[in-house]
Parts: C-alpha cells; sequence; structure tokens
C-alpha cells in the first residue's frame, strides 16, 4: 500500500511474499532498523550487475550510534556515501566522536526530535525526507517497525 502526503513520501510496507529485488528498484530509499542490519549485515542494495549503480536507493538506518558496528557492509562497501543514519537528537549530541567518524566517510546523518516514547519521531523522519524531495520510501524491515508505520496510518 502506497501512502503519500504534500509533505511527506510514499510508504511501501515490504511483505513476504514481494519480490524485495524488484522492490528496491522501485523505490528511492530503503528503511530499516539498525537490528536488521546487525542481524544480516545486508548491503540493501539492488543485487543485479545490469542496474545503474546511480540508480541505487538510498539506505536509511534508524537506531542508535552506540549500536553501530564499523564494519558493516552499509558502513564500508563502495555505497556507503549512499547511507543515511537517523538518530535522535540527544543521541547525536552524546556521541560526537562516532559522529565526527560517519561524516569524514561520508555517511550522512539526520537527527530527529525523540516520540514520547523517546524514540526516533517516524513522523518527523518522513516530513524530513519529503522536504528532501524524497518520493518513495520501501520499509523493508521487522514487525515491529511496520506496526509503528500502521499506528501512525501510514501503511497497510
Amino acid at each position: 500500500m502506497f501512502i503519500s502526503t504534500n509533505q511527506m513520501p510514499s510508504v511501501y510496507l515490504l511483505k513476504e511474499k514481494d519480490d524485495v529485488q524488484s522492490l528496491r528498484q522501485k523505490h528511492e530509499c530503503v528503511l530499516v532498523c539498525m537490528n536488521t542490519i546487525a542481524e544480516n549485515d545486508s548491503s540493501l542494495m539492488v543485487e543485479d550487475d545490469s542496474y545503474s549503480a546511480k540508480l541505487q536507493p538510498l539506505r536509511i538506518v534508524l537506531g542508535k550510534l552506540s549500536k553501530l558496528n564499523p564494519g558493516w557492509k552499509i558502513l564500508t562497501d563502495a555505497f556507503r556515501r549512499n547511507t543515511m543514519i537517523v538518530v535522535t537528537d540527544e543521541d547525536l549530541r552524546n556521541n560526537p566522536d562516532i559522529v565526527q567518524h560517519l561524516e569524514s566517510q561520508g555517511i550522512s546523518l539526520l537527527s530527529t526530535k525523540s516520540n514520547a516514547d523517546g524514540n526516533i519521531d517516524l513522523n518527523s523522519v518522513l516530513r524530513t525526507l519529503g522536504s528532501l524531495k524524497f518520493k518513495s520510501i520501501l520499509v523493508e524491515d521487522t514487525r515491529e517497525l511496520k506496526n509503528q508505520f500502521i499506528n501512525m496510518g501510514l501503511g497497510n
């Protein structure tokens, strides 16, 4: 299901039966939580040699800077500059050394306000991505994150 407003990009929640490679080709961004990367060290790339490197989706990872592993593919591969780490404002302030390292590697950081639970505010993330002119996001992650989008009325 695609959801879109003037200020937010459309969001597609990946289903088990979906062809992930095909969907990655259709979206500008792939969004996951850091736990997903920690579990499988996925590159979140379109794995097709004929697919243009220029068209690879922006890899967006939500989480805490202290949980980053500097050896993850998304932080070390040739496309690391096509990675955005999203954290809370507080997390960004509390981890200046990690921030400096990521920035020196060309990795983008987006800090956002916390929600009532102290977690990343997804509405704020989507508004920011919309203001950056991104139009489509593939949420390729755990049931927990997908449920957060559904509870916000942003998915199926």
